[in-house]
């Protein structure tokens, strides 16, 4: 999964028509971390391509567990995202 992700962002960059600072990717990718945070071999190809990931709670709650599963992504430089917050509600 995250070698498709790579390709993607890698895909994505070298595109004439993205602009860094207005990239945002949201999204489910399965890749959870221990004690609710994000899986580290995903923060180090985020890292690799100069994006940082802005959900920093969990996103998914007991009874499958606690997890943070769901993403927000920019480039580390952006000035058009600065804070996400996780709003969860029982169904």
């Amino acid at each position: 999964m995250l070698d498709e992700l790579s390709d993607l962002l890698l895909y994505m960059y070298v595109g004439p028509d993205i602009d860094t600072d207005r990239f945002i990717g949201c999204g489910d990718v399965n890749c959870p971390g221990d004690n609710q945070n994000v899986d580290p071999d995903l923060l180090s190809l985020l890292d690799m391509h100069g994006l940082q990931q802005f959900v920093t709670t969990a996103t998914r709650r007991p009874p499958t567990g606690s997890s943070l599963l769901d993403v927000v992504i920019a480039n580390c430089t952006t000035c058009q995202l600065q804070q996400v917050t996780v709003s969860m509600t029982d169904d």
